[in-house]
């Protein structure tokens, strides 16, 4: 089903009515046919439209961290052939749904990219889980899944400082192989996602830190930010403002209507906002 518009004026009356109660957030999606997505991104957004409303909002429903990390479905794939493990014994220990883990390892069967621990494409690596899901291993197939070295699939985090530094990291990684002249898609599989989950996690890391600024703001102070200016004061410092495209790592000093794109030490450009 096609999105509904909302004009900017009806999405704070119903962000109202969800503040106090008067309507769920599942019902708003199917009432004004929007996704949980574009609804997300727009709450953020009030941030600077509506800071008073937004602070609010969070007051009501502060962001609380997940349990656990995202799970690395190219690693989690080695980890099955290698070590014969059974599905359901992964949905009982990493909290995914065998639906999910078979939807995640499939994406990796168009990659070109190269597995640096087996020195095998993507696309490689899914067509040898596929044989050792048929039982139809060659010799060399299973010389190969019993030297193959198997990474990192899931850290726990325990906070939202946690949470905040794994974020940043991934999207590091994800901008740099950007960098690199990798696709959005590519890049994204090579951190074992698909490029929504990256947008996803993008929006997630800008409402930790907008609400982490936030917090330092009374309601009556936040509602007297009114000038672009005044708002990109809150930038600066501890804050990394995130657009679609990066991260923003700091706001030129002399001029806060300019922002310079960094990733470490990689530079992409300033932009006027």
């Amino acid at each position: 089903m096609k999105e509904r518009k909302i004009s900017q004026k009806e999405f704070e009356e119903v962000v109202e009515k969800l503040i106090k109660g008067e309507i769920t957030r599942n019902a708003i999606l199917k009432q004004y046919h929007i996704c949980s997505r574009t609804m997300n991104f727009r709450i953020t957004e009030l941030f600077e439209i509506n800071p008073n409303l937004y602070k609010r909002f969070i007051e009501k429903f502060p962001y609380k961290p997940r349990e656990i990390t995202d799970i690395n479905f190219v690693e989690l794939a080695k980890e099955i052939m290698k070590d014969g493990r059974e599905i359901g014994s992964i949905v009982v220990e990493y909290g995914v749904s065998e639906r999910t883990i078979r939807r995640r390892i499939d994406n990796m069967k168009e990659s070109n990219i190269i597995d640096n621990s087996t020195g095998m494409t993507l696309g490689e690596l899914y067509m040898l889980y596929k044989r050792y899901r048929k039982g139809e291993l060659s010799i060399e197939d299973k010389k190969l899944i019993n030297i193959m070295k198997i990474g990192e699939i899931q850290g726990s985090q325990d906070s939202i400082e946690n949470r905040k530094v794994y974020l940043e990291n991934l999207l590091n990684r994800y901008e740099q192989y950007l960098e690199q002249g990798v696709s959005k898609k590519e890049a994204a599989q090579m951190l074992g996602f698909r490029t929504s989950d990256i947008f996803k996690r993008k929006q997630e890391l800008k409402r930790i830190i907008i609400e982490r600024q936030n917090s330092g703001y009374s309601t009556s102070e936040t509602s007297r930010i009114k000038t672009s200016r005044e708002k990109m004061q809150l930038f600066k410092g501890n804050l990394k403002f995130l657009t679609k495209g990066s991260i923003h790592d700091s706001v030129v000093q002399n001029n806060p209507t300019r922002a310079t794109y960094k990733i470490g030490n990689i530079t992409r450009g300033v932009r006027e906002k």
